[in-house]
């Protein structure tokens, strides 16, 4: 018999599969625009993508040939036609990023680490929307939820590659991702495919006088990939990971004020957790609050002032199943069922001015005042002290796992841009950021531009950063399997880094070569067979080279190839913590090539995400996986179009997070957290954006 939850899916399946053929329907009755006539597939050239402008790197608007860092952007056409819907896969054609899904103690979660940086569940990564930050408080990270977020709504997302403290202080460690939302569209989606997945967009805006309200929804879920596993007791078994995201977004902008509320929810579900204490049904879910109001373009004396008020919440809920210690199949104990809930509060406050001294010499300045809160608790199935888990390790009740821990702080910096000459361009500026518990930390930045070559330009840049512990890692109380430690340092982190830049006819390429040195590094380390601590446990060095070459062959075929590698790791010694939380865990290699091709109504994307071995885990392999779009524009404001993902390779494992390794179905080792596989996905798209 069906269950409740089956029969509500293949309902949602049936009205999704509806609404969708309804659409078609609607497009042919209404006639196919014969005058629409072949579009170029890039509506840009190569030299004038140098100058689109960005954000990220200096809050200000800037060239890109002339930001003070290496800076990857992504126009709402590129994610269109590159047919991504999450950020985890658009990160993907970024170099240096390595986004995938790791295996925690309960559930798994997706992250992306940046040029080999071990940043745990995507700490050190500062995701930004609109310039609003989006780390929670518990843990300091944004990947858990963001990573598998929609893109829908957003006009261009910009991703710094490198640090970025001396402008956005605390956690833009590694990299920066800014999405700028796209308060004027109004468009409508309606896709299904593989694994019973239906994803439903929908933008509206309405405008009166100088008034306008924009308002974003979208649901997706599907039932998950059926896939085999061991359980606890060796046997072979078949487990689903079903997963639902939906979120809403309204906005209201008037003349130098803007208002701005979102809610958004993400639950992933029976997933088997291998080579992990979990076993069986194990549940994540995600919900984020956010609202608040900006004030902009007002002027005082020449000088631009903003300011910025927001609060954020987030709750995360753990639901993971253990397993007694020497259980065997015909045994009549029970399963232990936890459940933890990380509460998550941030109230913000900034303020920003910019001015110029005079048209080549420009300023910038800004506070930022935050008030963080952070809480957990769990409630169990049994008490701990009446059962035998794990040979006896689970002998306090860990329910409260951490107490309510607050953090205030604060953030001041300065920025200096000059313009000597033509072709000489310098960047100085300097943040201080204080807190109330850990302390506080100096971020300079230098950067040099020069341009005066042929078809190309040079920078080079000195920048320093840090990531202060998070309230988790500070206080947890998960005894005996994963403690906090109060005594924690901020994280360090210097870089140099040198970035070319070669823009001739059809051809561009960029070219960069970094060099990091990391200090007090904060990983765990066990402390007994069953429990692990944080600790400040040594130093990182790191120098790789990333690359991005655009070939333009006409109007209609562009094929790239960008990719990454790390020159060398001087690791700190890795006795001293779990391998699977040193850096080795990433792969040395990563490559992408793109196809990009148009004829008359028609456009194709093809893409190879290759990811290389990693040293220090043996029988691990290299993957590639392959990304198809096929898109038809009906007329100029209707598309259909095929996406598929994970073409290559429809089992590739990564690692896991701290579990070390596991093995699959077929007993062969692996990474860790199976991933998913081939998945194709049929879209309707209206777009009224243009008119």
């Amino acid at each position: 018999m069906a269950t409740i939850n089956q029969l509500r899916s293949a309902s949602l399946q049936e009205r999704t599969l509806r609404l969708l053929r309804a659409g078609f329907c609607l497009v042919w009755l209404g006639g196919v625009d014969t005058r629409l006539m072949a579009q170029d597939l890039f509506a840009l050239s190569l030299e004038e993508l140098m100058m689109v402008t960005v954000e990220v790197a200096s809050r200000l608007p800037e060239p890109l040939q002339y930001t003070p860092a290496a800076v990857t952007v992504f126009s709402r056409e590129d994610i269109e036609r590159m047919g991504v819907r999450w950020l985890d896969e658009l990160v993907q054609y970024v170099p240096g990023a390595y986004p995938h899904q790791r295996a925690g103690s309960a559930a798994p979660f997706w992250t992306t680490q940046f040029r080999g940086n071990p940043n745990e569940n995507g700490s050190g990564l500062l995701l930004l929307i609109d310039g609003r930050r989006q780390n929670d408080a518990a843990f300091g990270t944004a990947s858990t939820a963001w990573m598998r977020q929609s893109l829908a709504g957003f006009k261009r997302v910009e991703i710094l590659r490198g640090p970025g403290s001396a402008i956005y202080g605390a956690n833009a460690t590694y990299a920066v991702i800014n999405l700028i939302t796209d308060p004027s569209q109004k468009a409508v989606t309606v896709a299904a495919g593989e694994h019973g997945a239906t994803d439903v967009r929908l933008a509206t805006a309405t405008s009166a006088d100088d008034w306008q309200l924009s308002a974003k929804a979208q649901d997706y879920r599907d039932n998950g990939e059926q896939r085999a596993a061991f359980d606890r007791f060796q046997q072979q078994t078949h487990t689903k990971d079903p997963q639902q995201a939906s979120g809403v977004q309204l906005q209201l902008d008037g003349p130098q004020v803007s208002l701005f509320a979102s809610q958004h929810h993400n639950t992933l579900d029976n997933y088997y957790v291998l080579a992990t204490l979990a076993d069986g049904i194990n549940r994540s879910g995600t919900d984020l609050l956010e609202y608040g109001l900006r004030l902009h373009d007002l002027e005082w004396r020449g000088v631009d002032i903003g300011a910025m008020l927001n609060r954020r919440e987030s709750d995360y809920e753990l639901l993971s199943r253990l397993a007694p210690a020497n259980t065997t199949q015909n045994s009549s104990a029970q399963d232990f069922v936890f459940r933890s809930i990380f509460h998550s509060e941030t109230t913000t406050l900034e303020l920003t001015s910019a001015g110029e001294i005079n048209p080549r010499h420009h300023w910038q300045a800004g506070f930022e005042g935050y008030a963080e809160r952070a809480t957990a608790d769990a409630d169990a199935t049994h008490d701990l002290a009446t059962l035998d888990y794990l040979g006896g390790g689970l002998q306090q009740q860990p329910y409260n796992l951490m107490p309510d821990a607050d953090r205030n702080g604060l953030g001041v910096y300065a920025h200096w841009q000059a313009q000597w000459t033509e072709s000489v361009r310098t960047y100085l500026g300097l943040r201080r950021d204080d807190t109330d518990d850990v302390g506080g930390a100096t971020s300079p930045r230098a950067a040099l531009i020069y341009s005066g070559l042929p078809d190309q330009t040079l920078k080079l840049a000195y920048v320093e950063a840090f990531r202060p512990p998070s309230l988790g890692e500070l206080h947890l109380t998960s005894n005996p399997v994963n403690l906090g430690n109060d005594e924690l340092q901020p994280v360090q982190l210097k870089n140099l880094e040198l970035i070319h830049l070669l823009q001739v006819d059809t051809i561009s390429l960029e070219t960069s070569f970094y060099a990091s040195a990391e200090r007090d590094l904060i990983l765990f380390r066990p402390i007994s067979a069953t429990t692990v601590q944080r600790f400040n446990v040594g130093e990182l060095d790191t120098q790789g080279i990333e690359f991005a070459l655009r070939w333009r062959a006409d109007t209609h075929l562009e094929l790239g190839l960008l990719g990454s590698h790390i020159l060398d790791w001087d690791q700190f010694n890795a006795d001293a913590v779990r391998v699977d939380d040193a850096a080795a865990v990433i792969p040395r290699d990563l490559a992408t090539a793109t196809l990009d091709w148009s004829l008359d109504r028609w456009q194709l994307h093809l893409a190879a995400h290759y990811a290389g071995e990693i040293d220090t885990i043996t029988d691990t392999s290299p993957y590639t996986l392959g990304r198809l779009r096929i898109g038809y524009r009906i007329d100029p404001h209707q598309t259909i179009a095929l996406t598929g993902s994970n073409l290559f390779d429809t089992q590739y494992d990564t690692v896991s997070d701290s579990a070390g390794l596991g093995r699959d179905a077929e007993g062969q080792l692996v990474r860790g957290a199976p991933q998913r596989g081939r998945q194709l996905l049929l879209s309707w798209t209206w777009d009224g954006s243009g008119g």
